[in-house]
């Protein structure tokens, strides 16, 4: 098997262009939505696989938010999101900055990431002084971590569909059903 990792919607785009992926997996169902009426993958295949959660993270040693509204202290300077264009991480911290009603208040503070791992190393870095990341990668990488209320975005609801026939196919097919085992 080889991964490649991007963002749900570049990688949506280049399998709707025609790129020979055998399945997506995407963070965002719409994109397999797409992926699927574009008829570059089986409907009968599409399978949810998780729920993202997003949190405000930050690494050892720097200071972090309580909560979503304190990003507009002037202390956060830079504060990283996954482009909301394409990153279905993204569209979620952008609608929480919204929902809290701080978006206009922090938008001309936002760095922006390609992708929600781009976005992660961003602060990491130092080029940013919190970010809105995912829970998975906050728990993998260790730091500093608040969730974010999920009323604040819509759902992060995960899934996967098969995008190649034959014998690749078939064995994405397997791949996908490993992935909804238990």
């Amino acid at each position: 098997m080889t991964f490649t990792f991007g963002s749900s919607g570049q990688l949506r785009q280049q399998i709707v262009n025609g790129a020979p992926f055998d399945l997506f997996a995407s963070a965002n169902v719409a994109f397999v939505d797409d992926v699927v009426a574009s008829g570059g993958g089986d409907a009968s295949t599409v399978t949810d696989y998780a729920v993202g959660r997003i949190v405000l993270w930050s690494p050892d040693g720097v200071d972090l938010p309580a909560n979503v509204t304190d990003l507009t202290d002037p202390t956060y300077r830079r504060i990283a999101i996954a482009n909301p264009r394409h990153a279905p991480y993204g569209m979620a911290a952008e609608q929480a900055l919204v929902s809290a009603g701080v978006y206009d208040a922090v938008a001309d503070r936002l760095v922006l990431g390609e992708n929600i791992s781009d976005t992660f190393e961003i602060v990491r870095s130092g080029n940013a002084d919190v970010g809105i990341v995912a829970l998975s990668v906050a728990i993998a990488n260790g730091g500093n971590y608040v969730l974010v209320p999920d009323a604040l975005h819509d759902p992060l609801r995960q899934a996967l569909v098969v995008t190649a026939t034959g014998a690749a196919g078939e064995a994405a097919g397997a791949f996908a059903g490993f992935v909804a085992s238990s």
